[in-house]
């Protein structure tokens, strides 16, 4: 997570400089050749980078940038990332047994259930057991806890399993909860960004389109209901697009068929949105900062697992056949195709270079959001007075359980570990 600089900015480097170990410069080389087929999904430890926003440069031969709320694990730094790199993604599952994360007991030194540390925090989940919306508490199915483990291999956010017994106790049937460090690292260069698009991008805090892409299930909803919800001051319109083909150049926007709607839950508000235009006034480039385009991702096997069908599925442009012969998520799992093509879409959205667009694009990881939301606010170029607004994280529970009691397993483990076949390097 980037950490403010003594005049309170958010470090940004405009060569996408972050530090990584060496299974990260490793995983960065294979993932070129991988990425047209797969796309990353989660990590172990050491491999995660945490709360990176990325700014990508596409115009004059600019490189990637990232701002604010990045942070990274790796404890060698590697040089920046050079000129035509590829963008810096999630990267895969890998098991901690053996070498990562072990449980902490009650009467572990550092347990961070008994020593107060600040950076050591919950996180919600959607496989969580118990009823608090506010933690990841797990029950464990066997004596050594390993489902626990699994599944802290698989979230981006988990550091640490606690379990308030003691070492040595069968764990069958106890519960033990996932944590969340937040580490602070300094990213550096804070204004060589703004300076490099210029009057394109910059931090001026004045009344903007905000335009959210996703593939769905990723928390564009929640960014989308948020940003609409801020006074007129600070955002002209709000549009909500899964149009997985960046437009080259920005253009003004159809005037929408439905306007949008203000419920209380953002999940079930309508937000104008859909394609890109492709043959309506085109926008002068120096109007650019009038506009923030923020492409938000998730991992996609819970985004899947949070938002499938066919009809979904045409929306993201994915290859959906008819809708009667459309699979089940669980059958989806086991296939092993991209149908979907979240692969596609994310590449086009953080590639550089990509249909030669002429503008910034803001990619926010949802993992990393909450690490540090006023980075986030600045990197939309809103007032800080607005982060205390910011959305509090809130996760569905979506498991074996509550698979068997709506009669299918899209939401099982099982369902899971078949998708992140399809979706990892």
């Amino acid at each position: 997570m980037a950490k403010t600089d003594p005049e309170g900015e958010v470090g940004i480097d405009h060569v996408a400089q972050f530090q990584m170990d060496a299974k990260e410069v490793e995983h960065l080389t294979n993932l070129k050749s991988n990425i047209k087929a797969n796309i990353e999904s989660m990590s172990n430890e050491k491999n995660k980078i945490y709360g990176e926003i990325m700014i990508k440069e596409q115009a004059n031969g600019v490189t990637g940038t990232n701002i604010g709320g990045g942070q990274t694990a790796g404890t060698a730094p590697a040089g920046p990332v050079v000129p035509n790199a590829p963008a810096p993604v999630l990267p895969p599952p890998s098991p901690k047994n053996g070498s990562g994360q072990s449980v902490y007991y009650a009467s572990s030194p550092d347990n961070p259930m008994l020593n107060v540390q600040p950076s050591i925090v919950h996180f919600p989940c959607p496989l969580r057991d118990d009823p608090d919306p506010e933690k990841c508490r797990l029950e464990c199915e066997d004596a050594e806890c390993s489902r626990a483990e699994r599944i802290c291999s698989n979230y981006i956010e988990c550091t640490h399993i606690v379990y308030d017994g003691e070492h040595g106790d069968d764990l069958k049937g106890k519960f033990v909860t996932l944590m969340h460090e937040v580490k602070e690292e300094n990213l550096g260069g804070s204004e060589s960004a703004f300076e490099k698009w210029g009057t394109k991008l910059t931090k001026a805090e004045k009344p903007r389109t905000y335009v959210i892409i996703s593939y769905g299930g990723s928390g564009s909803k929640m960014l989308s209901g948020w940003i609409s919800d801020l006074p007129k001051s600070s955002v002209v319109d709000v549009k909500h697009m899964h149009d997985p083909n960046p437009p080259d150049v920005l253009r003004e926007f159809n005037r929408p068929l439905r306007e949008a709607t203000h419920q209380g839950d953002y999940r079930n508000r309508h937000i104008p949105g859909g394609m890109f235009p492709r043959d309506t006034k085109l926008i002068n480039e120096g109007n650019y900062d009038d506009f923030r385009y923020i492409y938000i991702f998730k991992d996609p096997v819970e985004g899947l697992v949070s938002r499938y069908g066919h009809g979904h599925c045409l929306h993201v442009g994915g290859d959906c056949g008819n809708e009667q012969g459309f699979p089940s998520l669980e059958q989806y799992a086991k296939g092993g195709k991209d149908f979907f093509k979240i692969t596609d879409f994310f590449e086009h959205w953080t590639t550089e270079g990509y249909g030669g667009r002429t503008y910034p694009v803001i990619a926010v990881n949802y993992h990393k959001i909450w690490d540090n939301v006023p980075a986030v606010v600045e990197a939309l170029g809103l007032p800080q007075k607005h982060a205390s607004s910011f959305p509090k994280r809130t996760e569905t529970v979506r498991n074996n359980k509550t698979g068997a009691k709506e009669g299918h397993m899209n939401h099982s483990e099982e369902a899971r570990n078949g998708l992140r076949g399809i979706y990892k390097g």
